[in-house]
């Protein structure tokens, strides 16, 4: 049986890869505006999930998969998932985690 680090590391990057081919393939992107459409996409289906099983007896997805998700480049749509969902909002060290990787990705993009 897998760990939920395992699982949903998993699941996380399959449907990462899935969106990724989608957006190439049939609309055209480049793979990086792929990559980057996906991976947000996937950061706020997170949060949605996560939220929707909280007071049930599911397996919740850990707070270090969140915060992989958000380093490699999935921080906008975890913040907006946070704000859509209001989940984890009470929690200011999460909080405090996801923005510094937020304003990291923004100074380097600005630099690219």
């Amino acid at each position: 049986m897998p760990t939920p680090y395992q699982f949903f590391g998993t699941v996380a990057s399959l449907l990462v890869l899935l969106a990724a081919f989608i957006s190439n393939y049939y609309f055209g992107f480049s793979w990086l505006a792929g990559y980057l459409i996906a991976i947000n996409l996937v950061a706020f289906a997170m949060c949605g999930y996560d939220k929707g099983i909280a007071h049930t007896n599911a397996t919740r997805v850990p707070e270090l998969i969140f915060y992989a998700v958000a380093l490699i480049g999935g921080a906008a749509g975890l913040l907006v998932g946070m704000v859509k969902f209001r989940h984890k909002t009470k929690k200011a060290s999460f909080q405090f985690g996801l923005m510094i990787i937020l304003i990291l990705q923004l100074a380097a993009a600005r630099f690219l």
